[in-house]
Formats: C-alpha cells, sequence, structure tokens
C-alpha cells in the first residue's frame, strides 16, 4: 500500500518566523537516523521501520502549533495506521505531562517520550512541530512550516489524497 498524505499535514512553527536558520539537521533526501523509543503503551519501535514507510512526529504538549497538529496525525493514523509506522516524540518533557495531554484527548496513535531531546537532537536543532516521512530509510518529506490543513485537502480532493510515496 502506499502512504497517502502530503497535503493533509498542517504545521507551523511554535518560534518566531522571521528566522534564518531553519534549524534543520536531516534534510530531504538524507537517511534517516536508526533510534528506537518506547512508547507509553511499552512498545518499542526500531526507526525508521525497514518493512513500511514512517511518519515520525517531534511535538511539545504545551506548543500551540503543535496542539493543532495532532488531532491531524490521529486522522493520519487512523487511516494509514496498518500501513504506515507513525510515532509521536515529546521533545523534551516529562513522562506525566505527556501522558495526562494523551490521555485528556484521547489520541491512540503511538507516543513517546523523548527525555533529554536526544532523537530530536538527531533530526534538529530548534523549531517545533516537525514531521519527518521516511521510506526505504530516506527522508522524503520533512516541515516545520505551514502546509495545507486536512480540512481543505480533503475538501479540494474528495475522492483522493495527495501522494506522498510512490514506487
Amino acid at each position: 500500500a502506499y502512504f497517502l498524505m502530503l497535503l493533509m499535514v498542517v504545521l507551523a512553527a511554535c518560534e518566531n518566523d522571521s528566522r534564518t536558520d531553519s534549524g534543520d539537521i536531516i534534510k530531504v533526501g538524507d537517511r534517516c537516523p536508526r533510534f528506537q523509543v518506547t512508547d507509553f503503551n511499552l512498545v518499542a519501535h526500531d526507526m525508521p521501520d525497514k518493512e513500511k514507510p514512517s511518519l515520525i512526529f517531534f511535538f511539545s504538549t504545551d506548543c500551540s502549533d503543535c496542539q493543532k497538529q495532532f488531532p491531524v496525525i490521529q486522522k493520519l493514523f487512523d487511516k494509514y495506521g496498518n500501513d504506515v509506522h507513525f510515532i509521536g516524540i515529546s521533545r523534551c518533557e516529562s513522562s506525566a505531562v505527556i501522558e495526562s495531554y494523551i490521555r485528556k484527548h484521547k489520541y491512540t496513535f503511538p507516543i513517546a517520550h523523548n527525555g533529554q531531546n536526544i532523537v530530536y537532537g538527531m533530526f534538529a536543532r530548534q523549531y517545533i512541530p516537525r514531521v519527518y516521512i521516511v521510506k526505504n530509510n530516506i527522508v522524503n518529506y520533512t516541515t516545520n512550516d505551514i502546509a495545507v490543513s486536512y480540512t481543505q485537502s480533503t475538501r479540494n480532493n474528495q475522492n483522493e489524497d495527495q501522494t506522498v510515496f510512490t514506487t
């Protein structure tokens, strides 16, 4: 199956948009760093997934732009969760804060605690939210800027989603 979603991602940087440094360490076309995180259901996630595409979402629960992104990621997980490996990774928050946020909003996609920012630091120096889409260990898409909303995308494209991964 193909992973369809590019124009469904809604992102905006939590920090000042007048930045001159994108904060990127990993860019489109780069190999995805290997890492392992354990989600709040105690499931280990070896990333990037070798079997299927991956969506890696870096966030902070107190970031208003990240809060807007969560429902979009959840919708994508509900639709593509069997075909795509999803993982949300907190940039630098306590487990208690993250767990409380997950429960309050009833998010079901896998979410992990990043502790000291170690995993995030492999990908970027600054700015969230960030989404990386990886296939065959190569980053195919990354963003921390405003993109088309899921709602707008589905309105404009009733029967067909935008393609991120193709054969």
